[in-house]
C-alpha cells in the first residue's frame, strides 16, 4: 500500500484527521479501553453457551452438557478449556431479545441498542468519543469492519493488518522531524515542536477557513508522528498471530498500548451457516474462542487488562430446528459475554426455554419471573453505558436509549 493510502485509511491524511490538541505535543492515551469482538453473521449459541443438546443438536444429548462454574457450555470442540479458563472473569447474558433476524438490523441493535435506524453510534465509537475523541489521537477508534457507525463523534480508523503496519511512522522517521533525533537532545525535540505550534497559532487569524483547516491537518500529523511511531514497537511478528482475526486484536492492542487508540473492533466472519452447519460453524466457533483468548494474552503481555473490557456478540443466533442442506437459519435470539474491570465474574443473566425463545426476566432484580419482561438489547447497553461511564455523553450527544439501565453490573 502506498504511503498516502495508508495515511488516509489511518484518519491522519486529508478529510480524516482527528481533533487538533489545542496547545503543546499530542500525549499518549492512558484511559479505560474496551474491545468489542462481533460474531459475524449470527452464532449458534445453542453449540455454545446456551445448550439445550436433544432434537436441536446433531453432536450432543442433553445429558452430555457440561458446565464451569455457574456456566453450562455445549460439550464441543474448544468450549470446555474456554469455560474452564475464563468463567471466574465472564458476565453472560442469555435470551436477549433482538425482535429481528435481518443482519443489518440485528447488527445494529447488538452494537449499539437501538433497532430504530436513529444513527445511534456503535458502542465502541461512542466509548472512543467520550474518553479520547478531543485528545488529538490519531486512531481513537478503530474497527476492522461490521457495524461501525461513528453518529459523527469520533473517526473511524480501518487496521488489521501487521504486515501493512509495520512500516507506520518511517516516513517521518526518514524525513521528518523525528529523524531529527539521532542529532540533537530531547529537549531540543520539544524546543522544535514548541516552535512550531507558535507558528502555527500566529498564522491562524491571518488565513481563510481553508487554509486554516489545511494547515491545522498539517500540525495535527507532525504532533502524532511520534506517537505513530512507537505504534510499531507494540506490534507483533508479521504472520505470528496465526489468523486475520487474531490480527485484528494485535493491531488494535497494539495502537491501545501506545497510546494512540481507545477502542477497537474485532471481527471473526462466516458465521452465516444456512448448510453444513455443524462442520462450518463449529470451525468458526472454535477461531471466534481463539481470538477471544488471544486478545486476553496479548493485552496480558502489553499490560493492558486491568484498563480493557471485551464485549462479545452477534448479530442473531440460528435457529433451533435445522433447514435444507443441513443449516441452520437466522433466530432473534441472543447472548452476549462481558470481561473486564468491574465485572463481576462467574454470573449467568438471562435464559432462554427448552425451544431457545427468551424467558421473562424481573428487569429489577434480574430474577428469571413469567410476569416480567424480555432483556433486550437496550436494557444492556443501558447498563453497559452505565458500567462504562458513558451515559451522559451520550445523552448529551443526543443518543439516549430512554432506558432505565437493568443492575447488571451493580
Amino acid at each position: 500500500m502506498q504511503r498516502r493510502s495508508f495515511l488516509k485509511s489511518l484518519g491522519i491524511g486529508g478529510l480524516g484527521l482527528t481533533l487538533l490538541p489545542s496547545s503543546g505535543r499530542a500525549e499518549p492515551y492512558e484511559g479505560p479501553l474496551l474491545m468489542t469482538i462481533n460474531a459475524l453473521g449470527g452464532w449458534d449459541i445453542s453449540n455454545f453457551c446456551d445448550p439445550k443438546g436433544n432434537w436441536m443438536n446433531e453432536r450432543y444429548d442433553t445429558v452430555d452438557i457440561r458446565t464451569a462454574g455457574n456456566f453450562a457450555y455445549a460439550p464441543l470442540d474448544t468450549n470446555g478449556a474456554f469455560f474452564d479458563r475464563f468463567h471466574r472473569d465472564m458476565l453472560l447474558i442469555n435470551g436477549i431479545a433482538m425482535r429481528t433476524a435481518g443482519h443489518v438490523e440485528g447488527a445494529r441493535h447488538a452494537w449499539s441498542g437501538d433497532l430504530a435506524d436513529n444513527g445511534t453510534p456503535a458502542l465502541a465509537a461512542l466509548f472512543a468519543a467520550h474518553y479520547a475523541g478531543a485528545q488529538g489521537l490519531p486512531t481513537p477508534y478503530i474497527s476492522s469492519g461490521g457495524f461501525s457507525r461513528t453518529g459523527n463523534l469520533v473517526p473511524l480508523t480501518r487496521l488489521g493488518d501487521p504486515a501493512t503496519l509495520q512500516s507506520i511512522g518511517s516516513y517521518e522517521l526518514e524525513r521528518g522531524i523525528l529523524g531529527q533525533a539521532g542529532y540533537v537532545h530531547d529537549f531540543a525535540l520539544e524546543e522544535v515542536f514548541e516552535a512550531r505550534r507558535r507558528r502555527h497559532e500566529l498564522a491562524r487569524p491571518h488565513e481563510l477557513p481553508r487554509y486554516q483547516s489545511q494547515r491545522s491537518k498539517l500540525f495535527a500529523t507532525q504532533l502524532t508522528a511520534p506517537l505513530l511511531r512507537r505504534y510499531r514497537d507494540y506490534l507483533p511478528e508479521v504472520g505470528s498471530t496465526g489468523t486475520a482475526w487474531k490480527s485484528q486484536a494485535a493491531t488494535g492492542l497494539a495502537a491501545m498500548r501506545a497510546g494512540i487508540g481507545a477502542s477497537v473492533a474485532v471481527y471473526v466472519s462466516d458465521f452465516d451457516t444456512h448448510s453444513d452447519h455443524e462442520v462450518r460453524h463449529q470451525e468458526k466457533l472454535m477461531e471466534l474462542l481463539d481470538t477471544i483468548t488471544y486478545a486476553v494474552d496479548r493485552a496480558g503481555e502489553l499490560g493492558l487488562l486491568d484498563r480493557l473490557t471485551i464485549v462479545v456478540t452477534s448479530e442473531f443466533s440460528r435457529t433451533p430446528e435445522y433447514g435444507m442442506n443441513g443449516g441452520k437459519d437466522h433466530w432473534p435470539v441472543n447472548s452476549m459475554i462481558v470481561m473486564g474491570p468491574g465485572v463481576e465474574g462467574n454470573r449467568v443473566i438471562g435464559a432462554t426455554d427448552d425451544g431457545l425463545l427468551p424467558r421473562n426476566i424481573d428487569l429489577e432484580t434480574l430474577e428469571l419471573d413469567e410476569s416480567g419482561e424480555h432483556m433486550m438489547p437496550g436494557h444492556v447497553h443501558a447498563a453497559l453505558r452505565e458500567h462504562l461511564g458513558l451515559t451522559d455523553f451520550a445523552r448529551e450527544a443526543g443518543f439516549d436509549l430512554r432506558i432505565a439501565p437493568p443492575p447488571i453490573f451493580a
